[in-house]
């Protein structure tokens, strides 16, 4: 089912592929346009959500001298 998808994505869609010319080192370079939804970050499930509590630092020792001595 993966292969399928893969080849249905691959050669089978519609999407339509622009490349342009960039010269050297470069041949060409394929470029997408992307369109990002502002509005999403006010929705009100995210003004919901709270930070996480500030973790302190470990207090105490780290670690052993040698570390692959079994215990």
């Amino acid at each position: 089912m993966i292969t399928v998808f893969t080849l249905w994505k691959g050669f089978f869609a519609k999407e339509k592929i622009e490349f342009i010319e960039v010269g050297y080192p470069l041949d060409r370079v394929l470029v997408k346009e992307i369109e990002i939804d502002f509005e999403t970050l006010k929705s009100p499930e995210l003004e919901e959500l709270q930070l996480f509590e500030e973790v302190p630092p470990y207090e105490g020792e780290i670690g052993r001298e040698n570390p692959f001595t079994p215990y």
